[in-house]
């Protein structure tokens, strides 16, 4: 009976030209408990796959939501980042952690306005990815460059050879997981980049780890090996 209901709802709306939106976490085809021609109805209009929201966007997101009056803790990007880059998942998860991390900090009675790294990952132990502590970046250049074949000058340098970017944008996204150094000195380690591009090369490495299976192990190995130092 609903399905029925509906059926005649989208009929008028759509006989009298009106603007009809619908989202669902499947295609309509896919549905096995919906009438076929409802599927039919849907298969007519323009169907778009929506992608998750990438780092920039998480970090963007973030930061709005905790500044509204019912969470009103006070992130930095670097911290919105932080979360951003362990929550990959879609717009409510990135709610859930935000609602954690505030039960936590005023559990803790901790000041609203000085959340930490270290803070979050206390608060959201079991959402963060476990990290490897107290990593030089240094070594993360080093390891990197010698995973590569190329020299650690030549990470840093200005060269735009596209293997090199490669290397450097993979060694950026790694500092900034495994370090606790802002966006700007990560940058400064590497040949005095300045925000946007590190904050370019997260979001580009975090594409190519998703969708480029060498990139991938590349990235797993190098981890591997620093977690020994």
């Amino acid at each position: 009976k609903s399905q029925e209901e509906f059926f005649h709802i989208f009929n008028f709306l759509f006989s009298t030209k009106k603007q009809i939106i619908f989202t669902c976490d499947q295609s309509p085809k896919n549905i096995r408990s919906l009438e076929e021609r409802l599927k039919t109805r849907f298969s007519h209009g323009l169907n778009l796959h929506l992608a998750p929201p990438e780092l920039e966007m998480r970090a963007a997101i973030l930061l709005k939501k905790a500044h509204n009056e019912k969470i009103n803790i006070d992130l930095t990007e670097d911290t919105a980042l932080f979360i951003a880059g362990h929550i990959t998942s879609n717009v409510r998860d990135l709610e859930g952690a935000l609602l954690k991390l505030k039960a936590y900090v005023d559990f803790s009675k901790i000041n609203h306005s000085f959340i930490s790294k270290e803070v979050i990952e206390n608060a959201l132990g079991d959402l963060i990815k476990p990290q490897i502590k107290n990593i030089d970046i240094n070594d993360i250049q080093k390891e990197t460059a010698k995973h590569y074949a190329i020299t650690v000058s030549d990470l840093i340098s200005k060269s735009r050879k596209q293997h090199t970017v490669l290397v450097r944008q993979l060694a950026i996204f790694i500092s900034h997981e495994l370090t606790t150094l802002s966006l700007a000195k990560i940058g400064k380690h590497f040949g005095g980049r300045d925000h946007s591009t590190v904050l370019h090369s997260i979001d580009k490495i975090e594409k190519k780890i998703l969708e480029e299976a060498s990139i991938k192990n590349d990235y797993n190995l190098i981890k591997l090996k620093l977690a020994s130092f």
